[in-house]
């Protein structure tokens, strides 16, 4: 079984962080915009193929993406509050969320929550 496991997973990269420039490049980031690319590509072929409208998948990811990270960044904050809003803590840092801190157990469901809530009101049929 232990050799089951290691031969199907994925082992962490040597670098976490690669320079390009002055900006830093986060293999985290990387696999994450990797995963929203991929995933917005197949599903709009899937869209399209069962009648909806071309591009209409890209117009569900800019809601659905950034509601994903408002809600993932919003479990963490309530998670783990002592890190910005205890006394001696910056509450302000609460907005750097480029020094970590995402809850992805509430990110996912907020993530599918938004574009199906605002379908709704643009009268788009998840039923196509």
């Amino acid at each position: 079984m232990t050799r089951l496991v290691v031969r199907l997973s994925i082992p962490s990269p040597p670098v976490g962080v690669w320079h390009v420039g002055v900006f830093p490049v986060r293999a985290y980031a990387v696999a994450i915009l990797t995963g929203v690319v991929v995933a917005t590509v197949w599903a709009g072929r899937r869209w399209t193929a069962r009648g909806g409208r071309p591009g209409g998948m890209a117009d569900v990811v800019m809601w659905a993406v950034p509601a994903g990270l408002v809600g993932a960044r919003l479990y963490h904050l309530g998670t783990d509050p002592e890190l910005y809003f205890t006394a001696g803590r910056d509450p302000w840092a609460a907005f750097a969320v480029w020094h970590g801190g995402l809850g992805t157990g509430v990110g996912s469901p907020a993530g599918s929550a938004a574009p199906v809530t605002r379908a709704g009101y643009t009268g788009c049929g998840w039923r196509t």
